[in-house]
């Protein structure tokens, strides 16, 4: 049930991109990584591709400590590299609303406030990210 529960937290994510991105980035999930999806930049190949390691929650569970408990025990950093926290309601079968988009370089700080995003909001944050490293 958790392997499934995360893979469908995985296409509501990917649907979320591809919503806000307007077409611009392709996302796939790779065989052998650490990371659960890659996104990359339309046509522009040439760009290191931004890695996001996917944390799922049923929607049940108390969500205060989710995102700390988890950051504190994953090792796995890079300047490319997001950690994507979802609390998947399991009756709307959908991700709840907000969720929280954390560069790996920030997992030894402790307000996590500040990455708590609109679910629809992924696509064009990501985007914008292509945008600045051009």
């Amino acid at each position: 049930m958790e392997k499934k529960l995360h893979e469908l937290a995985e296409d509501k994510i990917i649907n979320s991109i591809n919503q806000k991105s307007g077409g611009r980035l392709v996302i796939v999930k790779p065989e052998n990584s650490q990371a659960d999806l890659v996104v990359e930049e339309r046509g522009n190949y040439f760009q290191k591709p931004i890695f996001l390691k996917i944390f799922v929650q049923d929607h049940l569970f108390e969500k205060n400590d989710f995102v700390k408990q988890i950051i504190v025990n994953t090792h796995i950093k890079g300047n490319n590299l997001y950690f994507v926290f979802v609390n998947f309601n399991i009756i709307s079968q959908d991700i709840e609303d907000k969720i929280w988009f954390v560069p790996s370089q920030e997992t030894e700080n402790q307000d996590f406030s500040k990455f708590l995003i609109d679910k629809d909001e992924i696509g064009r944050i990501l985007s914008t990210k292509f945008i600045k490293k051009r």
